[in-house]
């Protein structure tokens, strides 16, 4: 559909029962790992951003 990453704030593990639903999904080869890998997720708000400013900053370098 995309390859765009999916940034998810996992605070206090509400995201945790979604991410073992997709790992067992690629145990279990309904999903692709690469598509997991898509999502960027991080239990701390400040690497999260961090991580984004990265995409963000290497998406604006990279040629057209």
């Amino acid at each position: 559909l995309h390859n765009k990453p999916v940034a998810l704030w996992n605070l206090n593990g509400f995201f945790t029962p979604l991410l073992q639903w997709l790992d067992r999904a690629i145990a279990d080869d309904f999903i692709k790992a690469n598509n997991r890998e898509l999502l960027l997720v991080e239990t701390e708000l400040s690497p999260l951003l961090a991580r984004l400013d990265a995409l963000t900053q290497s998406a604006t370098d990279a040629p057209r």
